[in-house]
């Protein structure tokens, strides 16, 4: 059964599509209100499994966009979002980074430009990324607590053009929210690529089912041993 989510001062909620080339104070609310009213017309609930719930969307291309949604035990969100950001210790721990870095000298008005290598299991390519980053703190209106917004989308950059030996991903956004949760860090996280190239479907719903809730629990220890 699909989800027809909650609607509100949300009736209309803008695609990444539909974005400009810099994010909107819109955009940064409509994330952070996911956390108090989600939005999940036409999602379907795909797994739950630790206390993460995935769902997902069919776009009209056939690829698939997620929603997930859950709590981190024992973070605080600060330190989750900063976890999130430093592609340093990103490095570090997550396993299925090749690459991360900050591209310094790419001039935005906001936010940053990063670069992303992702391994791939083989035989598949590994792909690779140029986005656009930005963070905010969002003041809720209901309860005057503060929820700490990410938003990502891909960009392209001259300087940086795609590799002969990755596939390079150029329809691609991620937004995630965090706030405080009375047993740590409340999670909210929207996600869609097109990796491009004949993947089969058992990868993909081995990634969504099991690296996925997988990943997050190795952010949360990565989060608790994080030291600023």
């Amino acid at each position: 059964m699909r989800n027809r989510g909650s609607h509100g001062s949300l009736a209309h909620v803008a695609s990444f599509e539909e974005m400009t080339s810099y994010f909107g104070d819109d955009d940064f609310r409509r994330t952070a209100l996911e956390l108090d009213e989600p939005q999940l017309t036409d999602y379907d609930l795909f797994t739950d499994t630790r206390g993460i719930k995935i769902y997902r969307h069919c776009k009209e291309s056939g690829l698939y966009e997620y929603k997930t949604y859950g709590v981190l035990n024992e973070i605080d969100p600060l330190t989750m979002i900063q976890v999130y950001c430093d592609y340093t210790y990103r490095s570090k721990w997550d396993s299925y980074v090749v690459e991360l870095k900050e591209l310094t000298d790419a001039a935005l008005e906001r936010g940053s430009a990063i670069y992303w290598c992702v391994k791939y299991p083989f035989p598949l390519t590994n792909r690779d990324y140029v986005f656009m980053r930005e963070t905010r703190e969002i003041s809720s209106e209901k309860g005057g607590h503060v929820t700490h917004v990410s938003l990502s989308k891909d960009m392209s950059l001259d300087a940086y053009p795609p590799k002969s030996k990755y596939v390079r991903v150029d329809d691609f956004y991620q937004a995630v929210a965090v706030r405080k949760h009375e047993l740590g860090t409340e999670v909210f996280m929207h996600y869609y690529d097109n990796p491009k190239g004949m993947i089969p479907k058992w990868i993909i719903n081995w990634v969504v089912k099991t690296a996925a809730p997988s990943w997050l629990k190795t952010l949360e220890d990565a989060c608790k041993k994080y030291k600023t």
